[in-house]
């Protein structure tokens, strides 16, 4: 009880610093989006606006698609693909998920969990459920990871090898191999580092979290190296889905009059992600996409004035579409499996 008393006051007091960290941090970054928008042209904008109208449903549909195929490469993720309810229920799944995971602070841990408690309440059993849900976000995180290495490396030859260049190579390398080796390994290095801090602080919980390590960690291991067709099918879907996604710039971008190349909308699109994903904590990026944009789109040569607010707005409309469509569709589902 007395150790109980001492530990409390520690915990919120915590608690409490770091929810001023992020609103400190929240705070400037939305300082540094209103000196964003002090500088933008808003007349070129609004023309540049008037030109989308019924164009908005092609790129309502490119996104979709390019959901649609994270949607089935979660299908295949699955150890026995029995156990998968389909690839619409998945993309409906998903949908709900990621919108959750968009407008809160917990990001994709939330909306993943979200998506691990939907495919309970259709009886797929829990450790299948999430076996599948990690696996997937790992072969998406893994093709990103590629793509930048790729770019990076297309970016070394084209300016002359660039020693600059060479350190941000070798991290997303680094990064890469790490995820292989702490979660597709046979050694099962996630679950060594969780016996070794059990061994230091052995209590109920880090217990239990040794034994859910060992099961996830095996499993995923085991899929990986008894199904490496599989795998390899997984993470060329898990590709397509960020080209895919890279044709939304490409097409925002054409209908806006610039000449604009796949290679350099692929760039932009993963340019994007990677910046986005900095700021996953704060909900729905609200600055850092904007801030993300406008970075890419003068990395590859757009410096307009006003046309990454332009390139936001249409995005965020587009984003708003598909999470008023997953709220709607968390009410349903809630409905349903009461």
């Amino acid at each position: 009880m007395r150790r109980e008393a001492v530990f409390e006051p520690s915990v919120l007091s915590n608690k409490r610093w770091l929810n001023v960290l992020k609103w400190l941090l929240i705070i400037g970054i939305l300082g540094f989006f209103i000196a964003f928008l002090s500088e933008v042209d808003w007349v070129f904008v609004c023309k540049q606006l008037q030109i989308l109208h019924w164009k908005f449903l092609i790129i309502i549909l490119i996104s979709g698609l390019a959901y649609f195929t994270a949607s089935i490469a979660w299908h295949f993720s699955f150890v026995n693909t029995r156990y998968s309810p389909g690839f619409l229920k998945l993309f409906y799944f998903r949908q709900v998920g990621e919108s959750l995971g968009i407008i809160t602070p917990a990001s994709i841990l939330a909306g993943d969990s979200l998506k691990l408690w939907m495919l309970e309440k259709t009886k797929i059993p829990g450790k299948e459920a999430l076996t599948s849900i990690i696996f997937s976000r790992i072969m998406l995180i893994l093709s990103m990871l590629f793509l930048v290495s790729i770019f990076l490396t297309y970016y070394l030859i084209i300016n002359n090898l660039e020693i600059g260049l060479i350190p941000s190579i070798g991290v997303f390398l680094l990064v890469g191999f790490l995820f292989f080796t702490f979660l597709l390994n046979k050694d099962l290095w996630l679950f060594k580092i969780f016996y070794f801090i059990n061994r230091k602080w052995k209590n109920k919980y880090t217990s239990k979290i040794l034994r859910q390590s060992y099961e996830l960690n095996s499993r995923i291991s085991e899929f990986f190296y008894a199904n490496p067709i599989k795998v390899g099918f997984i993470f060329l879907l898990s590709l397509l889905h960020w080209i895919i996604g890279s044709l939304e710039f490409y097409y925002i971008l054409t209908i806006l009059d610039l000449n604009t190349t796949l290679l350099q909308s692929l760039n932009i699109e993963i340019g994007v992600t990677t910046l986005k994903s900095l700021g996953a904590f704060i909900p729905g990026q609200i600055g850092v996409e904007e801030y993300a944009n406008n970075v890419m789109l003068n990395a590859v040569g757009y410096k307009i004035a006003g046309l990454w607010v332009v390139v936001s707005i249409i995005r965020r409309t587009r984003q708003l579409f598909w999470i008023g469509l997953g709220g709607i569709g968390f009410l349903v589902f809630k409905k349903i499996y009461k």
